[in-house]
């Protein structure tokens, strides 16, 4: 089970609007498709409108989340990740953002969970960077926990 969010984590969030809507429009839908799972539990059959309606709160809270992914990762970027949106972490973005934190690369490997070779290799341009590498690096400047790991 993750740890509870750290008070400057919840700050964070708390203070960016963007994240905010998304995330009350998430619980709106949720109160919206409540009725619905209930008489699925119930083994109810819903009604085609039914059907619909709920295939377009799903498709609304896709879009919801997405915002408050995004709210997400400009919290990250603000907080010293300089990512491209749409676009791959390059090697260059790599080594830039392991020098704006003052890390050898050694040390970020130890904060990536990864080898040092494998940062030299990513670096270099000798090897593509994986898709978790920019995720996890969102985590270490967002001072996320590992997963599982309590904290307080």
């Amino acid at each position: 089970m993750m740890g509870k969010p750290s008070k400057e984590q919840i700050a964070r969030y708390e203070a960016d609007p963007e994240y905010q809507a998304a995330m009350e429009r998430c619980r709106e839908i949720q109160e919206q498709i409540r009725p619905f799972m209930l008489a699925l539990e119930q083994r109810t059959p819903l009604a085609q409108d039914e059907l619909a309606q709920v295939r377009t709160l799903n498709k609304e809270f896709g879009a919801a989340i997405k915002r408050a992914a995004k709210a997400i990762k400009k919290i990250a970027v603000d907080s010293g990740l300089d990512q491209k949106t749409g676009g791959d972490f390059t090697a260059t973005d790599l080594a830039n953002w392991r020098k704006r934190m003052r890390w050898s690369q050694a040390k970020a490997a130890r904060q990536l969970g990864c080898s040092a070779r494998s940062i030299v290799n990513w670096e270099k341009g000798v090897h593509t960077i994986p898709k978790n590498i920019p995720l996890a690096i969102s985590a270490v400047v967002m001072k996320l926990p590992p997963y599982g790991e309590q904290t307080g």
